[in-house]
């Protein structure tokens, strides 16, 4: 029996994540959220993150759209914070890691013009 708070809706966006506070120069890992729900999302990233569960990250999903071909793309991204609920290790027939994440702050929109 599913004991899930929120139902989970299934995604597949490009996504982009960093520990809160970290001060590391490399550009921030790609990764794929996988699904999400009004309480947080789950992830799968093909590198091992450097954060542990219970720590915060800060993350952005690119929802950019191509509308037609004369115009130009619509560039927007939610962004968020969220804690590291649990990070699942590649298994046999998966092989990124899974990183589940509950929501912090309510997900924040952000609109502007695609650059090449």
């Amino acid at each position: 029996m599913e004991k899930r708070k929120h139902k989970r809706v299934p995604k597949c966006i490009a996504m982009k994540y960093k520990a809160t506070g970290s001060e590391s120069k490399e550009p921030e890992p790609p990764a794929i959220l996988s699904n999400m729900s009004s309480g947080g999302i789950y992830f799968r990233c093909k590198e091992e993150p450097e954060f542990e569960p219970g720590q915060v990250i800060d993350f952005t999903m690119d929802i950019s759209t191509d509308t037609t071909l004369t115009e130009k793309p619509a560039f927007c991204y939610f962004k968020g914070r969220g804690k590291v609920i649990r990070i699942d290790p590649p298994q046999e027939y998966h092989t990124f890691f899974g990183v589940a994440v509950e929501f912090l702050t309510p997900l924040g929109a952000s609109k502007g013009e695609k650059r090449g």
